[in-house]
């Protein structure tokens, strides 16, 4: 990570703009990606563009609804995380523009690693952009794992393509809500045993692909990108619910 202003350049992500969008489709798919990476992506690829497209109405809604979870539920963000990174990073920098040293990243908690990794990886744009939704609730949406999937198969005579891949993400994602709620919020709801940290993090991953459901609608590529990384977590889920 490293922070804007400590060597006179903005910060390196995923998603930052110097990249351009062209590297970001072609590397549409990245199977080892960590959920701070992977919220940072969709953040600067979807989320914040369809905030800048439409000025009121369900689109800004549901991408603000987004942007909280990602990043107060999914990466442990919160409003003092601005302040607590960078007065962090100018505490443990080397000088000379150099990161701060790994014994001061290893004395971080896990939930701030996770804070200070994406806060640290996106450009000054991005977090001037993203800063107010740090204000917005996480509280996941639960109504979803109550709704049946669509019924197979999706892809009929007539269906347009775009069409066809918001309703093949959306069956995926009531599968994936499902799943959720088996994890819990906590350690004793709904879970029938302590999670390990495997079913953990199948838990974060599940509140992140589920954040972005309420944007599909409007946004075919958001669905074609999250395609295969729900296709990953609903093959593990069904494993580790198989193993129970």
């Amino acid at each position: 990570p490293r922070a804007d202003g400590a060597d006179g350049t903005a910060g390196r992500s995923v998603g930052d703009a110097s990249l351009g969008r062209a590297a970001h489709s072609s590397e549409l798919y990245k199977g080892d990606i960590s959920d701070t990476e992977l919220c940072a992506r969709l953040m600067e690829d979807h989320l914040v563009r369809a905030l800048r497209d439409a000025a009121e109405g369900q689109v800004v809604q549901a991408s603000a609804y987004a942007l909280g979870v990602l990043l107060r539920r999914v990466c442990d963000c919160s409003a003092e995380t601005p302040t607590r990174y960078q007065e962090w990073y100018e505490a443990n920098s080397r000088g000379d523009g150099q990161p701060p040293r790994s014994a001061a990243w290893r004395a971080l908690s896990e939930e701030e690693r996770r804070s200070y990794e994406v806060w640290g990886s996106i450009g000054d744009a991005l977090r001037r952009t993203v800063k107010p939704y740090l204000l917005v609730s996480a509280e996941a949406r639960g109504s979803l794992a109550n709704r049946p999937p669509e019924p197979s198969p999706l892809f009929r005579g007539g269906v347009r393509y775009s069409e066809w891949l918001v309703r093949w993400c959306k069956q995926l994602l009531a599968h994936a809500a499902r799943h959720r709620r088996d994890y819990g919020e906590g350690e004793a709801e709904r879970a029938p045993r302590r999670l390990t940290e495997e079913q953990r993090g199948l838990r974060r991953r599940a509140d992140l692909l589920l954040a972005c459901e309420p944007c599909v609608r409007f946004d075919p590529q958001l669905a074609l990108q999250l395609l295969p990384y729900l296709v990953l977590f609903l093959l593990a889920a069904e494993e580790d619910a198989a193993a129970a």
